[in-house]
């Protein structure tokens, strides 16, 4: 095998004789496109589109991302509301810059953050959530759409009254919540980040809900969650000023006990619904042979977020499987038993 350069002929081909005044007018079907750069320069994707037509997607080292430069030769995925055409600028010549970028402070009337997700070698960049006072809670241009999947899909999706959408970016408000699903089809493990270092020093606040495990996650204070890939996982962001105490759980549950197996200490989380209002909740350890060695707490709790440590140094028990159980009956005498496996070893 030889590699090299080498000079390749096509029979009749040229090249589109456009100029900096003369631009090449490409087609966009309604849907998705996957367009080329038409000439042998750069080109400016974001100085190029217009209302209707969506930011140019590549694929890159396994992650889909959202670009602007289309070196010649390169393309990439687009997305069109509508049948149209665009004419295709040089690098350089823009046509008035009507899509501005925003940062991610939070106290401003215009924000955007970024959501990234990804698993094993394959990545989606396109994600995101915002505000801005131009924005519906219709489908409009300051949303965006997951590009079509090249091999197991990898992505975050909003769900709106007319479209799923990647990027939800509503009206400025001061509260609200956005819903989405973490489609991930492979066996890794899953990762969501963001970058929360322009949150701005005000008192407006992000918390991340896994609705299926029911952890809440301060998105000021970490950059990331990860979590076993089951398919679809539902997840909501809350935004609003000095909101923790208003976040409340969906469901009363038992959460998953870490670190697991141990030696030392457990934390066993827990939560109590909404709806439930208060419940009298009590967790307890069981043997593999069904004896009750260790009662952690029994007592009355409102809709929230606890946790509770079972001190391993503090028993004599022997390495093996345990049985952690919670029972919780609310305000309307619904009883809700659960349980969770806890392995010990010496």
């Amino acid at each position: 095998i030889m590699r090299g350069f080498t000079d390749i002929f096509i029979e009749n081909a040229t090249t589109p004789e456009n100029n900096r005044t003369d631009f090449f007018t490409l087609i966009l079907q309604a849907g998705w496109n996957l367009i080329g750069n038409p000439y042998t320069v750069p080109i400016s994707w974001e100085a190029t589109r217009k209302s209707g037509v969506g930011p140019v997607k590549g694929f890159k080292n396994g992650s889909y991302a959202n670009g602007d430069v289309l070196n010649p030769y390169e393309g990439g995925f687009v997305y069109s509301t509508a049948l149209t055409d665009v004419k295709v600028r040089f690098q350089g010549i823009t046509s008035g810059g009507r899509y501005a970028a925003v940062g991610s402070d939070l106290s401003q009337t215009s924000w955007e953050l970024p959501i990234h997700i990804h698993q094993g070698e394959l990545g989606n960049q396109v994600a995101g959530i915002g505000m801005n006072e131009k924005a519906s809670l219709d489908i409009d241009d300051y949303d965006d759409y997951n590009p079509p999947p090249l091999s197991n899909r990898v992505e975050i999706n909003f769900k709106t009254p007319k479209a799923i959408v990647a990027k939800n970016v509503v009206p400025t408000q001061e509260n609200y919540s956005w819903k989405f699903e973490a489609v991930a089809e492979g066996n890794d493990p899953v990762k969501i980040s963001w970058d929360n270092q322009s949150f701005g020093n005000n008192s407006r606040e992000l918390y991340l809900v896994d609705e299926e495990e029911q952890i809440v996650i301060n998105m000021r204070s970490q950059q990331e969650y990860r979590f076993e890939a089951r398919g679809s996982r539902a997840f909501t962001i809350h935004f609003g000023e000095n909101i923790r105490d208003q976040v409340k759980p969906s469901i009363t549950l038992l959460g998953n006990p870490f670190p697991n197996p141990s030696s030392q200490k457990v934390k066993i989380p827990f939560n109590i619904a909404e709806t439930a209002v208060k419940s009298r909740v009590r967790v307890e350890i069981y043997n593999a042979q069904g004896m009750l060695v260790a009662q952690l707490l029994d007592g009355e709790y409102s809709a929230g977020y606890y946790s509770v440590d079972w001190n391993l140094s503090e028993t004599d028990l022997q390495s093996g499987m345990y049985f952690c159980s919670m029972i919780s009956v609310d305000k309307n005498g619904i009883t809700s038993h659960q349980s969770k496996k806890i392995i010990i070893f010496r």
